[in-house]
């Protein structure tokens, strides 16, 4: 809510305009690689998230970034390969807030390769085509997401970090326009994610997620893990929720 100001208009007569959002928008961006050579080098893991939410709430992720960057002097994209822990716990703490605060709703989904039994690896006699693996975990996260939850405006935006050819996001688009288990998105589009916060707090979100469940954040309070839902899909038919 805002009040208008009002120039010798006493406090209980203000008028009090309450806004309401327009659009959704669902960040989404990924950590590791979707390889399924992990024994030269790759990740074993490979992980994929997603970040809900309305204009209003991406208003104040903005803010909050904005004070980020203002009261550490850094005005840098935030990349998560560069964070330092610092800025992980800050991170953390503004997701927790906007969670708690606003309709921000995040989920991440991500397989053990080791352990990966799903389709499109190369385990039924097929070329692997490590596209063809990220379509279909881009798929289980927005049905994990919105196996419980709707839109909150008409509208949906989808967002890609800008990383695929454009044949390739074509054949995402007819991929996810084409499943009944999922809203109808009003676009499905790729942008630059140095000029777009939410997915760089999108990336940074995923990449937190990951050190919290391969081990390396361990020693942190797991506060970011009590409002992202989190579960792994290395077996796709028995999906399992890590943290909600």
């Amino acid at each position: 809510m805002a009040l208008v100001p009002a120039c010798g208009v006493p406090v209980p007569f203000q008028i009090i305009m309450k806004r309401t959002p327009k659009r959704d928008f669902v960040f989404i961006d990924e950590t590791g690689d979707p390889g399924n050579d992990f024994s030269n080098g790759g990740s074993i893991y490979f992980a994929v998230g997603c970040l809900q939410m309305t204009d209003l709430s991406l208003e104040q992720l903005h803010k909050h970034l904005f004070a980020m960057g203002y009261f550490s002097g850094r005005f840098r994209e935030l990349k998560s390969s560069r964070l330092s822990r610092l800025q992980k716990d800050q991170i953390e703490d503004i997701a927790k807030w906007l969670c708690a605060e606003t309709d921000i709703s995040i989920t991440v989904v991500l397989i053990d390769k080791s352990r990966y039994c799903g389709p499109y690896f190369g385990l039924e006699g097929r070329v692997y085509n490590p596209l063809h693996l990220r379509n279909f975990l881009t798929r289980q996260l927005l049905e994990h997401h919105f196996k419980d939850r709707g839109l909150i405006t008409a509208e949906c935006e989808l967002v890609f970090d800008r990383a695929m050819a454009e044949s390739a996001e074509e054949n995402l688009k007819a991929y996810l326009r084409g499943n009944f288990l999922l809203p109808s998105f009003s676009s499905i589009v790729q942008c630059d994610s140095r000029y777009v916060v939410g997915l760089q707090f999108a990336d940074a979100i995923v990449h937190i997620v990951k050190e919290y469940v391969f081990g390396s954040r361990g020693d942190v309070d797991g506060r970011l893990l009590s409002c992202v839902r989190v579960v792994d899909v290395s077996d796709p038919r028995a999906p399992q929720v890590v943290k909600t």
